[in-house]
């Protein structure tokens, strides 16, 4: 299974940190929230999805397997974390049943299938989360 971690159209709310980083480059104590998902799940392959004017550097600072790439979570069962959310150490597994994970009225995780990824392609990541959400 892999891990696609996504900024969400709520980056803003963090102006000024955000217009230089990821909302999952923040830091909540002396750990990235991208750094405790990985330790959360440090055998998973991880891809991430930021604003595409940050790219050139994320890709120099951090290293992760694709980087804003629709084609690399359709090739295998996916996790997709919002990456505002602050997730607690074993908050919840890698593996299980499909599933959409809300707190309040935000989506926090996605699980999915590959096949159920196949079937809902979009041409953008927040489509394909609407797609799986609504699914």
């Amino acid at each position: 299974m892999r891990i696609c971690v996504f900024e969400d159209e709520k980056f803003d709310r963090f102006f000024p940190l955000t217009l230089t980083r990821a909302t999952f480059e923040l830091r909540c104590g002396y750990m990235s929230l991208l750094e405790r998902i990985r330790r959360n799940f440090p055998e998973a392959e991880v891809c991430v999805f930021l604003r595409d004017y940050l790219v050139p550097t994320f890709r120099k600072r951090v290293n992760v397997n694709a980087i804003n790439d629709l084609n690399y979570v359709e090739k295998d069962d996916t996790l997709f974390l919002n990456g505002r959310w602050l997730m607690r150490y074993g908050e919840i597994p890698l593996d299980g049943d499909e599933v959409v994970g809300v707190k309040g009225d935000e989506v926090v995780y996605i699980r999915a299938r590959r096949q159920t990824v196949g079937e809902n392609r979009a041409d953008n990541l927040p489509q394909l989360l609407e797609n799986l959400t609504s699914s």
